[in-house]
């Protein structure tokens, strides 16, 4: 289910003196996070895919969240609180990206948004199906203020239904990227039922998107009043859900990319074969083990490092890899390469560029076997076929020999004959 985006015009620059210095706090965190993001993203070469795409994605909606809370300076007159809360949620963003989703940060996160809205309980809740194929919801975290019951472990907040809980129309609204605000004047019938033993007034709930699918919500409710929910207060809450999504998909990409770097790793390992890739300043970016087995160099010793650390002729004197003339890829290529103990080895080896998605060139990939026994025994074989070229010339030779002998005696043989007859 996706959200309907709305266009986000661009913010002109911000006057008062105080907005300034929120807009540069904020301007600072996204580049400080902005490039975090991009640090993240250095797997090795032949683990890139689309799904780094999505790490990407954070960044952009990074952008948009700065926007969003210039817009708010620029367009409202907030109170002292609510700047305060403002500026804080900026600042806790920061900490979220670096740290990723824990239950400390979440936690934090609640006491945060509980503390500057003044409410009385603060949750979080994940989205999942159910029987018949029925979107189930349950609560993953909760804050409640001093006096209030928490709701934890109540049936109604684990593995139910909206339908179950009488809020079926919630779907539709939440799923459509339209947040909730009532108070009990205002609450449905299945509303009424759910809330007013909970003691609720009021309520405000605003839904978490991931990957433009809608994942679950944050919500809000005061047990004191019945309040009507201002416009600055809402967009907080969007404020944090938006941070919250962010990060959960920067930890999803993130886990994703790694297990699939585990997979490729030992698909890579268990080939016979040693493989590395390098970037485009022939830095070594990833080295399997039949790399290290071969070479006696470990990962830890060559990551980083140039090629030519083990490379010997011709690769050492003119990279194959990017030379021009060669046609890539390069296949069956024998040379040479000297281990950590200086043993000189000979290999064949297969080289080609690495591309990225636009099709530009961003570094190489080689793989090769330890040919040297190979060569040993093609030298010892040509040895003996030297020494077997040579009988031969010696065997031919005296064949020659042989026959003029034979002829020289058949010769003398037909005079011999010739003179007893005379």
């Amino acid at each position: 289910m996706s959200v309907t985006k709305k266009t986000i015009k661009k913010s002109s620059i911000p006057k008062n003196k105080k907005e300034i210095e929120t807009y540069e706090q904020i301007s600072e965190h996204i580049c400080s996070l902005d490039t975090y993001i991009k640090k993240n993203q250095a797997l090795p070469l032949f683990a890139q895919t689309k799904k780094r795409n999505t790490v990407a994605l954070a960044s952009k909606k990074i952008n948009i969240v700065l926007k969003q809370l210039n817009d708010i300076i620029e367009q409202k007159t907030l109170q002292e609180k609510e700047m305060t809360l403002f500026r804080q949620l900026v600042k806790f963003f920061g900490i979220f990206m670096l740290e990723g989703v824990t239950k400390k940060n979440i936690k934090e996160l609640l006491v945060l948004l509980g503390m500057g809205i003044d409410v009385s309980r603060v949750y979080i809740f994940k989205n999942g199906v159910g029987k018949n194929n029925k979107i189930i919801t349950s609560q993953i975290a909760e804050w409640t203020a001093k006096g209030v019951s928490s709701q934890e472990g109540a049936s109604y907040v684990k593995d139910v239904s909206f339908l179950d809980l009488g809020l079926k129309h919630w779907i539709n609204v939440l799923s459509s990227g339209k947040s909730i605000a009532k108070n009990k004047k205002d609450f449905s019938v299945g509303e009424k039922k759910l809330f007013t033993p909970q003691k609720i007034e009021s309520i405000l709930v605003v839904p978490i998107f991931i990957e433009e699918s809608w994942w679950g919500f944050v919500g809000v409710d005061d047990c004191r009043h019945a309040r009507n929910w201002d416009v600055n207060q809402e967009f907080m809450l969007h404020a944090a859900a938006h941070q919250f999504a962010i990060i959960l998909e920067r930890d999803q990409t993130k886990k994703e990319l790694f297990e699939e770097h585990k997979r490729i790793e030992s698909i890579v390992n268990f080939i016979p074969t040693a493989i590395f890739t390098v970037d485009k300043e022939q830095h070594i970016l990833s080295w399997n083990k039949h790399a290290e087995e071969i070479t006696g160099y470990s990962q830890e010793e060559v990551l980083g490092k140039s090629c030519k650390t083990f490379a010997v002729g011709p690769c050492r004197e003119k990279c194959g890899l990017y030379n021009d003339k060669e046609i890539k890829p390069i296949l069956n290529k024998e040379c040479s390469i000297k281990t950590k103990t200086g043993e000189l080895l000979w290999i064949e080896k297969n080289v080609d560029y690495l591309y990225n998605e636009q099709g530009g060139i961003v570094g190489g990939i080689e793989s090769f076997v330890d040919i040297t026994e190979k060569k040993k025994q093609e030298e010892i074989v040509k040895g003996k076929m030297n020494d077997l070229e040579k009988l031969n010339k010696f065997m031919i030779g005296r064949e020659l020999k042989m026959r003029k002998l034979k002829d020289e005696v058949d010769d003398l043989t037909k005079q011999l004959l010739n003179y007893k007859k005379k």
